[in-house]
């Protein structure tokens, strides 16, 4: 459904895949920059310096990087091209069809430039984050529904302050990850997609990933991320109510 004040404050869809050292290189990159100049012609490179990560398994050293960042004239496009990993950032969202056709060219001229189909990939998700501000934020009883609300919505005494739920959902052999909750002022759950403001907003920011897949087919990939952006709507729709859209401009 369209909404015409839509509360996606970011969709980000994000391929990763084993190391491609020559993404490194200017030389290399300069013929992916060339082919997408025109949508964004802004280009901010970045030295990302080693960093010593705690997983699982233990400490990892991930070693130091180039970072590849371009964006359109008014900052509304944002592709992040690194030597595993290819994105793009919406921060206004204008339709679905528009956002996937970016990303099919996106990866068309990866696979051109640096063939990484035989090594497939590791990880490819979609991620729509909502967020939710003043004054709508007043009304929120209205616009969720009780089970997500939570917390939010039992009525205790004391002001409710921050409260973020998150689940994780099995879908095939992908997986859907939902959080939601109220944000106060200043705060984040994640500083590289959910921006500090400065005031209390609720947020409702769904992944949906698949991990280690044989091939890399651009085609293929964009056609899942279709399917992903189908199951987060639906999931969405069930979140919220018939109030939240007409708040934000759907027809109901």
């Amino acid at each position: 459904m369209h909404l015409e004040r839509p509360p996606l404050v970011q969709v980000i869809a994000q391929v990763r895949f084993p190391p491609i050292l020559a993404l490194g290189r200017q030389e290399s990159v300069a013929p992916f920059q060339e082919a997408i100049r025109r949508r964004y012609p802004i280009l901010r490179p970045e030295s990302v310096p080693e960093r010593l990560l705690l997983g699982v398994d233990g400490p990892v050293v991930q070693p130091s990087t180039m970072l590849w960042r371009f964006h359109d004239k008014d900052d509304v496009w944002r592709v992040a091209l690194t030597t595993n990993s290819i994105s793009l950032q919406a921060n206004k969202y204008s339709s679905r069809a528009d956002f996937f056709e970016r990303l099919h060219q996106l990866l068309d001229e990866l696979v051109r430039v640096t063939d990484p189909v035989a090594a497939g990939y590791e990880r490819f998700g979609i991620r729509y984050v909502n967020r939710v501000r003043h004054p709508e934020l007043e009304h929120l009883s209205r616009m969720v529904q009780p089970e997500v609300l939570g917390v939010a919505n039992i009525g205790f005494g004391p002001e409710l302050i921050f409260s973020v739920c998150e689940s994780s959902f099995a879908v095939d052999d992908a997986q859907l990850r939902a959080r939601w909750g109220l944000l106060p002022p200043r705060a984040t759950t994640d500083p590289t997609a959910i921006r500090e403001i400065d005031e209390s907003s609720w947020i409702l920011d769904l992944d949906m990933f698949v991990e280690k897949q044989p091939e890399f087919d651009a085609s293929v990939v964009v056609e899942r991320g279709q399917r992903f952006a189908e199951t987060i709507y639906a999931f969405f729709r069930w979140c919220v109510t018939d109030e939240f859209l007409r708040t934000y401009g759907g027809q109901v």
